[in-house]
């Protein structure tokens, strides 16, 4: 079988984010079984990827040339819609997996040309696409929450199959955890300002913020200036080896206030039975199951440094939360060969439908 993963946005490594980190793992799995995969992106200018595209499209003659920096082909160009006929000629896909940006027109492209495709629903941005979702035989639907899943049932009447975000824990797993309450994300809606305020409560605990999207010069610099107030925090850039940051991280603070579609942190850092402080938005509660603790999104200050103080000051629960952390992440819905037995057979009997 041959898969093409297509997507609106950049993709690794001109885009780092959650989606791109579990296709990028889906990928790697999937050509360990002898699976064929290939990524169709956009791409972001003026860099060393840029200008070698660039360069190799003219010399080709084709709007989408495909790199192999990953060890496996991913596409780069502008409008992935209308590239979409010229990637699929070169690399014959027997079935796409549309992801991420504004997903329904590829969609739609894909069946227009009679190629099976399934919408793999990572997020619920579902206004933010162009055009209307075409239903019809080629398409099918995954979902990677019980969230998402009744978020699109709600929006377009349909069914999709659960698959959590595949999650590889040796890229993750940690010897020994760390010693500070660890925040990824320093934009508003990963709920930086309640991990802020929780530093400037607790000084004796050790905070470290790190870096997700990438941001500006002047967002980090920005962001460097308010938290240098703290002499109990440390503000670091995004590390492409996640494990650097799990290494520093007794426990992980996810309070967002936007509606997180899973939230993979909380799976990567499970793996290494690091318990998990989680807002109840979306799925995050999914994903942390029994292997942390949810507040809600919108409580007081007040009661999320009482959730944080009650794990930070008794080693007796904090020992529980350790041990139902790495409980979770051996469980069989968010198990690597589990996902990707799911996945190869979800797509063939789409292909053969």
């Amino acid at each position: 079988m041959r898969i093409l993963f297509a997507t609106n946005h950049n993709y690794l490594p001109q885009m780092t984010g959650g989606s791109e980190s579990s296709t990028n793992d889906l990928c790697n799995e999937l050509i360990k079984l002898n699976y064929d995969v290939a990524v169709i992106s956009s791409i972001k200018e003026h860099n060393k990827i840029w200008l070698k595209n660039r360069v190799l499209s003219k010399i080709k003659k084709k709007k989408f040339v495909a790199d192999r920096l990953l060890g496996y082909p991913v596409y780069r160009g502008w409008n992935v819609k209308q590239g979409i006929k010229e990637v699929v000629n070169d690399f014959h896909p027997d079935v796409a997996i549309v992801q991420a940006g504004h997903p329904f027109e590829l969609v739609n492209e894909f069946s227009r040309i009679e190629i099976p495709v399934v919408l793999y629903v990572r997020d619920i941005e579902f206004d933010k696409n162009n055009e209307k979702m075409l239903i019809n035989k080629f398409v099918g639907f995954i979902a990677n929450s019980k969230f998402t899943a009744q978020k699109i049932k709600d929006f377009l009447g349909v069914d999709a199959l659960v698959i959590p975000p595949l999650v590889d824990p040796e890229k993750y797993i940690v010897s020994e955890k760390g010693g500070a309450v660890v925040h990824v994300g320093l934009v508003e809606k990963k709920g930086v300002e309640i991990s802020f305020q929780l530093a400037m409560r607790r000084p004796d605990i050790p905070f470290v913020f790190v870096e997700s999207w990438v941001l500006s010069n002047d967002d980090y610099l920005n962001n460097k200036r308010k938290f240098e107030k703290l002499k109990n925090v440390t503000l670091l850039r995004r590390f492409s080896d996640m494990r650097k940051v799990y290494e520093m991280a007794k426990i992980l603070l996810v309070p967002s206030i936007c509606e997180e579609a899973w939230g993979r942190v909380v799976t990567e850092a499970q793996f290494s039975g690091i318990p998990v402080i989680s807002s109840d938005r979306g799925g995050l509660p999914e994903s942390v199951g029994t292997g942390g603790l949810v507040v809600s999104y919108n409580a007081h200050i007040d009661i999320w440094e009482e959730t944080l103080s009650n794990v930070w000051d008794s080693p007796k629960l904090y020992s529980e939360l350790s041990s139902a952390a790495l409980l979770r992440s051996q469980e069989k819905d968010i198990s690597k060969s589990f996902l990707i037995n799911t996945l190869v057979n979800y797509l063939n009997n789409h292909i053969g439908s």
